[in-house]
């Protein structure tokens, strides 16, 4: 059985509605190590109205961040192509700026961690996809902390999901689902 936490090392805030974004803004600004989106859904979402997430990303590789994205494969919504053509050219956008992006079918989970340094860890865990429903539209509710324990407890499990039998690279996927992307995609 493990000790009781220090509850006064245990500082959070509740976010809800627009202040989820405004969180995710914040830490997607800081000079960072690491970046961990566990998110089933995900769009480019452009945060609040400055900056799509494939430009905080990408200028964040260019300073040798790890990132990491977690997510599910791309889908079509009710027989439509749209939603898996968008989302197959950000995460295969996204695999070539050098991020590992990997796929869960099962994946439920949001979280989102942000390895500043050995002193500043950010995790953000709630309900919210990373989508412009998600961030503007829906009744969304997540923690956020600084609380490195919680941080280090949370990254183990993130890289339990990455590591899981049905977790695949996005490369692998892609390979393995060749042709279905060439028959809605085009091209490759």
């Amino acid at each position: 059985m493990s000790e009781p936490r220090n509850k006064s090392t245990m500082f959070f805030r509740i976010l809800t509605g627009k202040a989820i974004p405004v969180a995710l803004y914040g830490q997607l600004r800081r000079p960072l190590k690491r970046i961990f989106i566990v998110t089933p859904f995900l769009e480019d979402y452009e945060f609040l109205g400055s900056s799509p997430l494939s430009k905080f990303l990408s200028k964040h590789v260019s300073e040798g961040v790890g990132i990491t994205i977690l997510t599910m494969p791309p889908e079509g919504t009710n027989g439509t192509t749209r939603s898996f053509t968008r989302k197959y050219q950000l995460l295969n956008q996204l695999m070539r700026q050098g991020i590992d992006v990997r796929l869960n079918a099962k994946l439920h989970a949001k979280v989102f961690l942000f390895d500043e340094s050995e002193i500043t860890r950010a995790t953000i865990l709630g309900s919210a996809n990373l989508t412009t429903a998600a961030m503007n539209e829906r009744l969304e509710i997540a923690l956020l902390t600084y609380n490195r324990e919680l941080f280090g407890d949370v990254l183990s499990i993130v890289y339990k999901f990455c590591n899981d039998l049905s977790t695949k690279t996005f490369m692998k996927w892609k390979l393995e689902n060749a042709v279905r992307i060439r028959s809605v995609v085009g091209g490759e």
